[in-house]
């Protein structure tokens, strides 16, 4: 009985140990999360001491680039392993419980490695979540990241896959080039070929747009040109075949009646007169402006009636205008007068009811720790307080 007694009190006693190394195992597993950086410019965090220190200056450098000249924030977190814990939530919960990117945009991304897990990750907020960018994560993930650890090239592969991501899912257009700092024994760098010169790349990165706006200018030019050539081109004379001379304005006068001359006054049309040399045969050439504001007359059809439009009414919310037309033809004693009505203006749903006061408001509830007036996002710390759902890219190798 006494044995009993001694082995169930020795059974308790090692659970209650168990329970203390279980519970001391959870408490340094939650230590391994790392703690947000308090130093300025500091956006890599290296647990592990195997990043190189030229590549840990570049990231800076690049992630610092990135958010002084276009407010964005790029995080790269490097640890051991996340002890069993799966890597895509573990790295959603370092994203939102940092609160990388603003919180007004939700434009951060993160860059995971777990280098004893041999696993990474590239977490995107919730404002770059969108399947074209995911898409490039998983790109970048199976094409830069993921081949730059199975070299052994750590340095490389976070700098490389870290650029990447502001390129092509922030979209930053350029980025200063990586100083020279690296050492041959430390880190090896990939070398990116110059790529040739290529007809078909440079049209790609053009676009459409250039070539089509400038096909359009160069045919409006041409139609230009081609009216002018023809106008003044040599003409034979078409009874005698003899030659022809272009009259001047003065001298084509002669041959204009009273309506064509009303029109070149106006300058809504213009004569060309071309006299043969030989038979005195007469050729008359009518050109139209384009651009004019007057337009045919129904009763003499010349090109000198014009239209005067005035407002009678203004048109309100409340009822609509009355506008008044007068036409008048400057070579005939055409006159008309008419009047129209215009609809009311359209009252905006937005203006009805009186003022509306302005302000913000924000869909995620307070409990996230953000405060508008005190600049608290992300629960006080040094980013901008950003979220993500955890959508982005896994890698192993």
């Amino acid at each position: 009985m006494n044995g009993q007694i001694v082995n169930i009190m020795i059974a308790l006693l090692t659970l209650f140990v168990a329970a203390i190394l279980a519970s001391h195992s959870s408490v340094y597993a939650q230590a391994q999360i790392p703690i947000r950086p308090p130093e300025k410019n500091k956006w890599i965090v290296d647990l592990t001491g195997q990043v190189p220190a030229d590549a840990v200056t570049e990231i800076n450098l690049m992630c610092t680039e990135i958010f002084e000249a276009n407010n964005r924030e790029l995080v790269v977190v490097v640890i051991n392993s996340t002890d069993g814990r799966d890597h895509r939530k573990y790295a959603t919960q370092l994203f939102n419980q940092w609160g990388i990117g603003s919180a007004f945009k939700d434009n951060g991304i993160l860059l995971l490695a777990a280098l004893g897990d041999r696993r990474a990750e590239i977490i995107v907020g919730d404002g770059v979540d969108y399947d074209p960018q995911v898409r490039s994560a998983e790109k970048i993930m199976d094409t830069i990241i993921v081949p730059g650890f199975k070299q052994g090239d750590i340095g490389g592969a976070l700098y490389e896959g870290a650029r990447a991501c502001a390129t092509r899912i922030l979209s930053i257009a350029s980025l200063q080039a990586p100083r020279d700092l690296r050492r041959a024994d430390e880190i090896r760098w990939r070398q990116r070929a110059k790529p040739r010169w290529s007809l078909r790349r440079e049209l790609a990165r053009i676009g459409p747009w250039p070539w089509i706006i400038g096909s359009g200018l160069l045919g409006i030019v041409g139609i230009f040109w081609f009216r002018h050539f023809n106008r003044y081109r040599a003409r034979g004379c078409l009874e005698c075949g003899g030659e022809t001379v272009l009259l001047s304005e003065e001298q084509d006068d002669q041959f204009l009646d009273r309506g064509e001359s009303v029109e070149e006054q106006l300058g809504s049309v213009d004569y060309d007169v071309w006299a043969c040399l030989n038979c005195e045969e007469v050729v008359k050439i009518r050109y139209g402006r384009w651009f004019t504001r007057y337009s045919k007359c129904p009763r003499c059809n010349y090109n000198t009636r014009c239209k005067i439009t005035r407002t009678v009414v203004q048109a309100t919310t409340r009822h609509g205008g009355r506008v008044r037309v007068d036409e008048d033809c400057r070579n005939c004693d055409y006159r008309k007068r008419y009047s129209y009505s215009t609809p009311r203006i359209p009252v905006s749903s937005g203006s009805s009811g009186g003022r509306r006061s302005r302000g913000f408001g924000f869909g995620r509830s307070s409990s996230s720790g953000r405060s508008f007036g005190g600049r608290s996002f992300g629960g006080g710390g040094r980013f901008g307080g950003g979220r993500s759902s955890g959508r982005g890219a896994s890698g192993g190798w």
